[in-house]
């Protein structure tokens, strides 16, 4: 697991709904954070992201992560 910081660029999160339609749940913006809940409690992510425009990720393993 890995949390995803979003450097550059406009990314749309994705999910499934009770219907298994896919639905928008937001989009992502410069400078913020995905994954981190999963990635705190070790467990599979529940979204997908699906890139809009040309964009550029840090990317902090999850014990990386831990160790901080």
């Amino acid at each position: 697991y890995c949390i995803y910081i979003l450097r550059k660029g406009k990314v749309r999160i994705l999910f499934k709904d009770k219907t298994n339609r896919v639905r928008i749940a937001r989009l992502i913006q410069c400078d913020e954070i995905l994954g981190l809940t999963e990635t705190i409690v070790n467990l599979p992510y529940e979204t997908r992201a699906e890139i809009i425009t040309s964009s550029l990720f840090e990317c902090v393993g999850r014990e990386e992560f831990i160790q901080f």
